[in-house]
């Protein structure tokens, strides 16, 4: 809705979700944000209730939104919610696999079935342990003490923990069978094995 203020300016009200918030911010990347309003035929609507119309009835009119107002409005959105990530995808292919696994293992984690979608997460990890070649890299970081370790060591150590982590929801052996998993404990996984296939997407070049 669009509505014409008394010093002559208007005001726009509209409804965004909190998760397509979540999406522009994403997309944004700290760069400046426009609000690109497709006109056909717009009306407006008076403070004394009679509609008139803008002297453009097509085209476009282009809003630049304050990063002030943004970051207020985003921080409201934040305030009370959860932390989400977003895996980018190239051309729709990269790691496509792994994000649908992602995807199952949410919906597994929504109908409390905790050891089929950390199971489900764990599959999507493996993307991430064959890119990086985290399981010949994590033999040699083990026999350093955590100090001397490189990044890259670091981050493979990282990783192969979360896989082994999520390797005891199989309850397969005599040392996993009596461990139980919360779905806090599912949604952490998930949750980091997402920011690992978001760390490969935005490495998928130099691999």
């Amino acid at each position: 809705m669009i509505a014409v203020l008394p010093q002559g300016g208007f005001q726009m009200r509209g409804f965004i979700s909190d998760h397509q918030l979540r999406v522009i911010e994403e997309l944004r990347a700290d760069k400046r944000i426009w609000l690109i309003l497709v006109m056909q035929a717009l009306q407006v609507l008076q403070d004394e209730g009679k509609p008139a119309r803008f002297a453009q009835r097509t085209g476009e009119l282009a809003f630049d939104i304050g990063a002030g107002e943004w970051a207020d409005n985003l921080e409201e959105v934040e305030a009370g919610t959860y932390v989400e990530l977003l895996v980018p995808l190239a051309g729709g292919a990269d790691y496509i696999d792994a994000v649908e696994l992602l995807r199952d293992a949410r919906g597994l984690l929504r109908e409390g079935n905790v050891p089929s979608a950390i199971g489900q997460a764990r599959k999507a990890l493996e993307q991430v342990r064959e890119a990086y070649g985290t399981q010949k890299v994590f033999v040699g970081a083990v026999k350093k003490s955590p100090r001397q370790r490189s990044l890259a060591e670091r981050w493979a150590c990282m990783v192969e923990d979360l896989f082994s982590t999520m390797s005891g929801a199989s309850h397969n052996d005599d040392m996993t069978k009596e461990f139980e998993y919360t779905r806090e404990d599912g949604a952490m996984l998930i949750t980091a094995t997402a920011g690992m296939l978001k760390r490969l997407a935005a490495d998928r070049d130099s691999l």
